[in-house]
C-alpha cells in the first residue's frame, strides 16, 4: 500500500475571493491577559465586545478567573476540577460553592458567570490537546472525515480531515467548531466523533 502523504493548509492559502464566511482570528494575547490578571476590572476591560472575538477560548478563560476572583479563598487546583467537571458553567460552580458555605468576594460579577457548558465540551468531534496517535484514526477514513484539536504548543485549532484524494491534511482554525460553510469550502462532512477515553481535562489545556 502507498504510504500516505499527510499536507499542512493555511487559511492564507486559499484565495480571498473563495472565501464566502467572514474570518475571524483568535486573539491569542487576550487569552494571555485573561489567565495571568487577578484584577477583575482589567479583565473586564479586556473582554471582547459582543462579536468582535467571542471565541469559546477566551469566554472560558475569561470565565475561569472570574471564579478566581470571587474565590480567592478556595483551592485553586480544586476549582479547575470543579469547572471542568462542570463544563464551564461557572454559575453552577459559583452555586456550588455557596451552598457549601464559601463566600463569594464579589457578588456584582454574578450577573456576568455562564448558566451554559462551554462548546469546548459540548462538540463531539473537537478532540482537546493534540496527541500523535489521533492521526492514526484517520487512516483509512473516507474523504471528508474530519475532527479539530487544540496544540499548546502553537496557541491554536487545528481541524485533521481526509481530503478527496485520500490524503490526510491539516490545517489552522480560529475554534474547535467548523461551521456550515467552512465545512462546505473543504467539503468536510463526516465529522469523526471523540472517543470516550478523552477526559474532559484534556480539552481544556490552557486552563
Amino acid at each position: 500500500m502507498a504510504q500516505r502523504i499527510y499536507k499542512t493548509i493555511r487559511r492564507t492559502s486559499v484565495p480571498d475571493k473563495a472565501l464566502s464566511y467572514p474570518q475571524k482570528k483568535t486573539k491569542r494575547s487576550k487569552s494571555k491577559i485573561f489567565s495571568e490578571s487577578s484584577d477583575i476590572l482589567h479583565l473586564i476591560a479586556k473582554m471582547p465586545e459582543p462579536g468582535e472575538d467571542d471565541s469559546p477560548h477566551n469566554l472560558l478563560i475569561f470565565q475561569y478567573q472570574l471564579l478566581r476572583h470571587s474565590y480567592p479563598d478556595f483551592p485553586e487546583k480544586m476549582l479547575r476540577v470543579l469547572y471542568v467537571r462542570e463544563k464551564g458553567n461557572s454559575k453552577f460552580v459559583s452555586d456550588s460553592l455557596k451552598g457549601r458555605g464559601w463566600d463569594c468576594k464579589d457578588r456584582s460579577i454574578v450577573s456576568m458567570l455562564a448558566k451554559e457548558s462551554n462548546p469546548h465540551f459540548n462538540i463531539h468531534y473537537f478532540w482537546g490537546e493534540w496527541n500523535e496517535d489521533y492521526r492514526n484514526e484517520l487512516n483509512g477514513c473516507l474523504p471528508g472525515v474530519f475532527f479539530t484539536t487544540f496544540k499548546p504548543e502553537c496557541e491554536s485549532f487545528y481541524v485533521y480531515y481526509v481530503n478527496e484524494d485520500k490524503e490526510i491534511c491539516q490545517m489552522e482554525i480560529s475554534s474547535p467548531e467548523m461551521i456550515e460553510s467552512e465545512q462546505q469550502l473543504f467539503s468536510l462532512t463526516t465529522p469523526l466523533g471523540r472517543p470516550e477515553s478523552i477526559p474532559h481535562f484534556k480539552l481544556v489545556p490552557f486552563l
